[in-house]
C-alpha cells in the first residue's frame, strides 16, 4: 500500500494515462503517437499495421527504373612518332640559279624590227642566243602613163653572247654581237607601154650591243627583257632599243 502512495505522484506529474482500447484520438491526446514507441523498452511499431508482408515482397522485387548508363570505353589513340620533314631537293647552281633554255620575242633590237630568239645558259653568268627576223617592204608611184614600184626585204639573224649578274631571275645583261643582214631589192618602172626592172642583194652584217634588263626565273615561267641595243658599223651608228616577252623553261 505504502508503495502505490509513493507511485502516484509521479504518475501525476507525467499525466500519463492509459488510452483506452481502438480509440487512437484519446492516445493523442494523451502524448501517444500510434507510429510512436509503444513500450518504454525503445521498439517501434509501425503506423499502418495492415500492411501484409506479400506487399513488401512485391515492392522489394520491382526493377528498379533508372539504371546506370553503361560506361563506353574509347579507344586511346596510336601515339604519333614525329618524322623529319624530307630534304629539299638540291638546287641546279651551274647556271646561276636561272632557268637555262629561254624562247622569246623581240620587238626592235638587234634585228631592227622584230625577232623571234632562243638563249641557252652556258655558264653560271654566260648565255648565248640566235634568233631570226624577217620583213620587207613595197612602195609604188604613178603619174600619167609612167609606174614606178620598189620593193626591199631584208632577213636578220642576230647572234649575241650574254653576260649576266644577279640574284633570284632579276639580272643585268650585257652582251655584244652580230647581226647579220640580208638585203634584196627590186624595182621596176613602166613608160608608155615599156617596163623596165631591176634587182640587187647585199649582206651587211652590224655590230650590236645589249645593256639592260632582264628576268629569268629559276624553273618555268615569264621571261622579260628590257634595254639599249644600239647597231653600227664602221660609218653608221643607230642608237636603239628592245623589249621581249618569252618563257623560260
Amino acid at each position: 500500500m505504502m508503495s502505490i502512495v509513493a507511485v502516484l505522484p509521479w504518475a501525476c506529474a507525467l499525466n500519463l494515462t492509459v488510452a483506452p482500447a481502438g480509440d487512437p484520438d484519446a492516445a493523442s491526446a494523451n502524448g501517444w503517437d500510434a507510429a510512436g514507441p509503444t513500450a518504454m523498452d525503445g521498439h517501434t511499431v509501425p503506423a499502418d499495421a495492415s500492411q501484409s508482408d506479400s506487399d513488401v515482397a512485391v515492392d522489394e522485387a520491382a526493377p528498379s527504373t533508372a539504371a546506370p548508363a553503361a560506361a563506353t570505353a574509347e579507344p586511346t589513340p596510336a601515339p604519333t612518332i614525329p618524322t623529319a620533314a624530307a630534304p629539299p631537293p638540291p638546287q641546279d647552281t651551274r647556271f646561276g640559279g636561272r632557268a637555262p633554255n629561254t624562247v622569246y620575242v623581240e620587238a626592235a633590237g638587234p634585228a631592227f624590227l622584230y625577232s623571234v630568239n632562243y638563249d641557252r645558259m652556258v655558264h653560271k653568268f654566260l648565255s648565248v642566243r640566235a634568233g631570226i627576223g624577217y620583213w620587207g617592204l613595197r612602195a609604188t608611184a604613178s603619174t600619167g602613163d609612167t609606174t614606178a614600184e620598189a620593193r626591199l626585204r631584208m632577213l636578220n639573224i642576230p647572234v649575241l653572247g650574254n653576260f649576266l649578274v644577279g640574284r633570284k631571275g632579276h639580272n643585268l645583261e650585257a652582251g655584244a654581237g652580230v647581226n647579220l643582214a640580208f638585203a634584196f631589192g627590186s624595182a621596176t618602172a613602166g613608160f608608155g607601154g615599156r617596163v623596165a626592172s631591176g634587182s640587187a642583194s647585199a649582206f651587211q652584217p652590224f655590230g650590236t650591243a645589249t645593256v639592260g634588263y632582264r628576268y629569268t626565273p629559276p624553273k618555268v615561267g615569264f621571261s622579260f627583257r628590257a634595254g639599249f641595243s644600239p647597231l653600227f658599223t664602221k660609218d653608221v651608228f643607230v642608237p636603239w632599243g628592245y623589249l621581249s616577252l618569252g618563257v623560260a623553261f
